[in-house]
């Protein structure tokens, strides 16, 4: 069996190094760790994101709610024109019946 501390030992120093500086190229080539700066730019990003996204919820949630009072608002004014057309057309219909009346009858306030 290979006794792991010896042959670390005997590889000294200058050995030792080179296998520290693989061991390092390899962890960070296959992204094992990061360093500080890499860390810290990833971290202050996600951080930014975070942020962000939050704002952009109350501000979704602030334009839903004034979506809904809009709709609500129009939803009325929709009604009340319909309800407006309705009485012109009552207005327009006496007026006509009552032109009628008086062209079968005769006027009676005006000239003959």
């Amino acid at each position: 069996m290979v006794d792991l501390a010896k042959s670390i030992q005997d590889l000294g120093l200058a050995g030792i190094i080179v296998l520290m500086v693989v061991v390092a190229a390899v962890g960070l080539a296959r992204q094992w760790w990061a360093p500080g700066w890499i860390y810290k730019r990833e971290l202050d990003g996600r951080i930014t994101a975070e942020i962000q996204a939050a704002r952009n919820a109350e501000h979704l949630a602030t334009s839903s709610a004034a979506y809904d009072e809009l709709s609500k608002a129009y939803a009325e004014l929709v009604r009340t024109d319909a309800d407006i057309v309705r009485q012109l057309a009552e207005l327009r219909r006496i007026v006509t019946n009552e032109r009628a009346a008086r062209r079968r009858t005769g006027s009676v306030d005006g000239p003959p």
